[in-house]
């Protein structure tokens, strides 16, 4: 079965990446215009852009890791039970 994500997509397909790569390829090499985009984003991110903040972060520490929470029946807490037995 596939390995789909969000969207019914393959989890492996970036197609916005891939749009960009494109994009990048046909500036033939030239890369003054993705330049600018990043310090477009640096200055936003300097003048205290939130968002910007967090791709410039993203992309030089890369993404924090998102926490599991785990629930039980109807979203209450999980309960657990531990028996111990003690053998001669």
């Amino acid at each position: 079965m596939p390995n789909h994500g969000k969207g019914g997509r393959k989890q492996t397909e970036k197609p916005f990446r891939d749009m960009l790569a494109l994009a990048i390829q046909g500036a033939e090499g030239n890369m003054a215009d993705l330049r600018r985009i990043a310090q477009q984003l640096v200055e936003k991110a300097k003048d205290g852009d939130i968002q910007a903040i967090k791709e410039v972060a993203d992309r030089l520490d890369g993404k924090v890791p998102q926490g599991n929470e785990h629930t039980g029946k109807d979203g209450g807490a999980v309960k657990h039970e531990f028996k111990i037995k003690f053998v001669d």
